[in-house]
C-alpha cells in the first residue's frame, strides 16, 4: 500500500497529467474539456459587456503565455511517462485506479504489475517537480502582467460561453 503523501502527490500529478493533456491547458473551443480547467461554482459572470477591450487584450496575452508554458511542461510530461515505458493511457489508468481505490476494489484490466507500480512511482517522482515549476511560472505571469487569477477565470468562462467573445479571442491571439 502506497503511504498517503505518496498517495496524494500521484493523486495530485495524475489529475493533472489527464487534465492538461484531455484539455490542452484552458483550450475554451471545446466546452466540455473547458470544463475540467475551469470550476463554473468558483467564479462569478462575466459578460462581454462588462469586459473592455484592453481587458480583453490583457487576458489574450496572459492566455498565450499560459498555453506556452502548458505545451511545453505537457510535453515533459509525456517525455517521461514515455522513457520510463510507459504510455499515457496506461499511466492514467494506473492512476486513475490509485485514485479511486478506496471505492473500488476492482483492479485495472490488465493488471498492475509491480514493475508498472514501480515505473509509475518513478514518473510521479519526476512529472511532480515539473507540475510545481509551471504552477510557479503561472503564478508569474499572473503577477507580472498584474492580472487577477479570478478575473481570468472569469473572462475565459465568458469566453468560452460567448461564440462572438470567442472570435474576437480568436482574431487577437492570430495578431
Amino acid at each position: 500500500m502506497l503511504f498517503k503523501s505518496q498517495k496524494k502527490f500521484q493523486k495530485k500529478a495524475v489529475t493533472t497529467i489527464s487534465v492538461m493533456i484531455a484539455s490542452c491547458a484552458f483550450c475554451w473551443l471545446n466546452p466540455a474539456q473547458a470544463q475540467t480547467v475551469v470550476s463554473q461554482t468558483h467564479i462569478a459572470q462575466a459578460s462581454a459587456s462588462n469586459i473592455s477591450n484592453a481587458e480583453l487584450e490583457q487576458f489574450v496575452k496572459v492566455h498565450a503565455q499560459l498555453v506556452a508554458i502548458d505545451k511545453q511542461t505537457t510535453q515533459q510530461m509525456i517525455d517521461v511517462i514515455q522513457q520510463e515505458g510507459m504510455t499515457i493511457d496506461r499511466f492514467n489508468v494506473i492512476g486513475n485506479w490509485i485514485i479511486n481505490s478506496t471505492d473500488s476494489k476492482e483492479a485495472p484490466t490488465p493488471p498492475v504489475s509491480q514493475a508498472e507500480m514501480e515505473s509509475f512511482k518513478k514518473v510521479v517522482a519526476k512529472i511532480t517537480p515539473l507540475q510545481e515549476q509551471a504552477e510557479a511560472k503561472m503564478k508569474q505571469v499572473f503577477a507580472t502582467e498584474k492580472f487577477e487569477v479570478e478575473r481570468y477565470k472569469q473572462i475565459f468562462e465568458a469566453v468560452r460561453t460567448d461564440p462572438k467573445l470567442q472570435n474576437q479571442v480568436q482574431q487577437m491571439l492570430q495578431k
